[in-house]
């Protein structure tokens, strides 16, 4: 009965030794893989369209207790630039393999394109990547009608977190309170710290604070849509986030 318990407990200990140098395996697979992957070079491209299908146009399918804001470490895409390999700088339209899809969403009555734009970028881990500011659409008082960002960083896989926000240009029922559209991130303060943010921060805390106080309202007399979606991808392949209202159409190319 004893040599029995003890083979058990030899069987159950190798077990969970095997299970124990699997797991560790794993890890240090992933860990290894994504150190590898760090650093590496892309062509990211996006293209952002609209629906104007009128059925799905109201605000009543919409939710309006919503907090939109914009992250504390962002970078606004610079102008093209003759070297694909410039950290975060816009490519131009010679470059871009969605221009069929585009071309075809803009003979069809039902779409509308907001944004069509590429950009190369060396990725880095989720912490170390920043959010890229996105704006397009139409003018909609002194804001456009798409706002928000993206953010693409590298581990195994590429992953994209997208936080946009669809202003409607139509008049909103007076009994339906829209949030105020958050200020939009400050082009000196692009690629800054958190803590050489936070004065700025700050500032907008006190503004919010005064206003209340005084009763000012800031709401938006526009009805508001979200797209908020974290996504993996790989390269080479054409993704699609889809969304009642909107879409996107991403494609990742790594550069050699």
């Amino acid at each position: 009965m004893t040599l029995l318990k003890s083979l058990r407990m030899a069987i159950a200990f190798s077990r969970l030794a095997v299970i124990l140098f699997i797991s560790i395996s794993m890890s240090l697979f992933t860990s290894l893989a994504q150190a590898q992957n760090e650093g590496r070079w892309y062509n990211v491209e996006i293209l952002i369209f609209k629906r104007l299908d009128a059925s799905i146009q109201t605000q009543e399918l919409w939710r309006n207790d919503l907090s939109l804001s914009y992250p504390d470490r962002y970078r606004y895409l610079r102008s093209p630039k003759a070297n694909p390999k410039s950290h975060l700088s816009l490519l131009t339209s010679d470059s871009y393999v969605l221009n069929r899809y585009k071309n075809a969403l803009r003979r069809n009555e039902k779409f509308q394109i907001l944004k069509h734009m590429a950009w190369s970028q060396q990725m880095q881990n989720e912490k170390r990547s920043p959010s890229i500011i996105i704006s397009g659409g139409k003018q909609i008082g002194n804001r456009q009608e798409l706002e928000g960002y993206i953010k693409i960083h590298i581990a195994r896989f590429l992953h994209v977190t997208s936080n946009l926000w669809l202003t409607e240009d139509i008049t909103s029922n007076t009994d339906v309170r829209w949030p105020s559209l958050p200020e939009r991130p400050s082009l000196a303060n692009a690629g800054r710290t958190h803590a050489e943010n936070k004065r700025t921060e700050n500032d907008s805390t006190v503004f919010e604070e005064l206003e209340k106080q005084f009763g000012i309202e800031r709401n938006s007399p526009y009805p508001i849509i979200t797209l908020q979606n974290r996504r993996r991808m790989r390269s080479n392949e054409l993704h699609y986030i889809d969304h009642p209202s909107m879409g996107i159409m991403v494609f990742m190319t790594p550069l050699n």
